[in-house]
Protein backbone atom coordinates (compact mmCIF):
# COMPACT_ATOMS: atom_id res chain seq x y z
CA UNK A 1 0.00 0.00 0.00
CA UNK A 2 1.47 3.51 -0.90
CA UNK A 3 -0.62 5.86 0.34
CA UNK A 4 2.36 8.68 -0.30
CA UNK A 5 1.95 10.06 3.50
CA UNK A 6 4.95 12.25 2.58
CA UNK A 7 2.56 14.38 0.71
CA UNK A 8 -0.25 14.28 3.53
CA UNK A 9 2.22 14.82 6.75
CA UNK A 10 2.88 18.58 6.44
CA UNK A 11 -0.92 19.08 6.50
CA UNK A 12 -1.64 16.47 9.14
CA UNK A 13 1.51 17.22 10.79
CA UNK A 14 -0.50 20.98 11.73
CA UNK A 15 -3.36 19.24 13.61
CA UNK A 16 -0.55 17.77 16.02
CA UNK A 17 0.72 21.05 17.30
CA UNK A 18 -1.74 23.04 19.90
CA UNK A 19 -18.62 26.85 33.10
CA UNK A 20 -19.40 28.15 29.29
CA UNK A 21 -22.53 29.40 27.63
CA UNK A 22 -24.44 27.16 25.06
CA UNK A 23 -23.91 29.11 22.40
CA UNK A 24 -20.46 29.65 22.54
CA UNK A 25 -19.77 26.08 23.04
CA UNK A 26 -21.88 25.59 20.36
CA UNK A 27 -19.98 28.40 17.79
CA UNK A 28 -16.51 26.52 18.73
CA UNK A 29 -17.81 22.67 18.00
CA UNK A 30 -19.20 24.21 14.83
CA UNK A 31 -16.03 25.86 14.10
CA UNK A 32 -13.97 23.02 14.82
CA UNK A 33 -16.07 21.03 12.54
CA UNK A 34 -15.49 22.86 9.92
CA UNK A 35 -12.11 23.53 10.04
CA UNK A 36 -11.58 19.54 10.23
CA UNK A 37 -13.59 19.80 7.30
CA UNK A 38 -11.25 22.19 5.35
CA UNK A 39 -8.47 19.92 6.87
CA UNK A 40 -9.56 17.11 5.22
CA UNK A 41 -10.19 18.66 1.57
CA UNK A 42 -6.61 20.12 1.68
CA UNK A 43 -5.00 16.76 2.67
CA UNK A 44 -7.24 14.79 0.07
CA UNK A 45 -6.21 17.27 -2.73
CA UNK A 46 -2.46 16.59 -1.77
CA UNK A 47 -2.91 13.02 -2.00
CA UNK A 48 -4.96 12.98 -5.68
CA UNK A 49 -2.24 15.25 -7.10
CA UNK A 50 -0.09 12.39 -7.46
CA UNK A 51 -2.62 9.29 -7.47
CA UNK A 52 -6.53 8.64 -7.30
CA UNK A 53 -7.97 7.57 -4.17
CA UNK A 54 -8.71 3.94 -3.66
CA UNK A 55 -11.31 3.33 -1.54
CA UNK A 56 -8.60 1.77 0.97
CA UNK A 57 -6.99 4.82 1.31
CA UNK A 58 -10.01 6.84 1.72
CA UNK A 59 -10.57 5.25 4.77
CA UNK A 60 -7.10 5.30 6.16
CA UNK A 61 -7.33 8.93 5.25
CA UNK A 62 -10.42 9.06 7.44
CA UNK A 63 -9.09 6.87 10.09
CA UNK A 64 -6.38 9.13 10.46
CA UNK A 65 -8.20 12.40 10.01
CA UNK A 66 -10.62 11.63 12.65
CA UNK A 67 -7.97 11.23 15.14
CA UNK A 68 -6.71 14.66 14.20
CA UNK A 69 -9.80 16.31 14.40
CA UNK A 70 -10.22 14.79 17.68
CA UNK A 71 -7.14 16.23 18.61
CA UNK A 72 -7.93 19.73 17.26
CA UNK A 73 -11.15 19.59 19.58
CA UNK A 74 -9.23 18.70 22.92
CA UNK A 75 -6.64 21.75 21.99
CA UNK A 76 -9.39 24.17 22.37
CA UNK A 77 -10.73 22.39 25.16
CA UNK A 78 -9.59 24.77 27.53
CA UNK A 79 -12.54 27.06 26.14
CA UNK A 80 -14.50 25.05 27.79
CA UNK A 81 -13.76 25.42 31.30
CA UNK A 82 -12.13 29.20 30.79
CA UNK A 83 -15.46 31.12 29.45
CA UNK A 84 -12.94 34.39 28.58
CA UNK A 85 -11.23 32.18 26.73
CA UNK A 86 -14.02 30.58 24.33
CA UNK A 87 -14.99 33.92 21.61
CA UNK A 88 -10.85 34.15 21.28
CA UNK A 89 -10.68 30.30 20.83
CA UNK A 90 -13.78 30.23 18.03
CA UNK A 91 -11.86 33.30 16.23
CA UNK A 92 -8.86 31.76 16.44
CA UNK A 93 -10.47 28.25 14.90
CA UNK A 94 -12.65 30.19 12.06
CA UNK A 95 -9.24 32.42 11.01
CA UNK A 96 -7.84 28.63 10.45
CA UNK A 97 -10.79 27.49 8.30
CA UNK A 98 -10.31 30.67 6.02
CA UNK A 99 -6.65 30.17 5.02
CA UNK A 100 -5.60 28.53 2.28
CA UNK A 101 -4.91 24.72 2.21
CA UNK A 102 -0.73 25.86 1.12
CA UNK A 103 -1.40 28.43 4.35
CA UNK A 104 -2.01 24.94 6.46
CA UNK A 105 0.79 22.99 5.44
CA UNK A 106 4.03 22.58 7.66
CA UNK A 107 4.12 21.16 11.35
CA UNK A 108 3.42 24.36 13.03
CA UNK A 109 0.00 25.97 13.58
CA UNK A 110 -0.46 29.13 11.18
CA UNK A 111 -0.09 32.37 13.63
CA UNK A 112 -3.37 34.00 12.23
CA UNK A 113 -3.82 37.30 14.47
CA UNK A 114 -6.86 35.94 15.75
CA UNK A 115 -4.57 32.73 17.02
CA UNK A 116 -1.84 34.99 18.45
CA UNK A 117 -4.49 36.94 20.24
CA UNK A 118 -5.77 33.53 21.77
CA UNK A 119 -2.68 32.24 23.03
CA UNK A 120 -1.92 35.45 24.84
CA UNK A 121 -5.15 35.34 26.43
CA UNK A 122 -4.57 31.59 27.35
CA UNK A 123 -1.06 32.47 28.44
CA UNK A 124 -2.04 35.41 30.37
CA UNK A 125 -4.44 33.11 32.78
CA UNK A 126 -1.41 30.53 33.78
Amino acid sequence: MNYNLKIACPLIGLLFVFGTSPAGADALKTATLKLCEKLKHCVAVEFEKTQPLSEEMRTVLNDTMKEACDRIHGDYSIAYQQESLLAPAVACVESMAKLECGDLKGRDKPKTEECIAFESDYNSLN
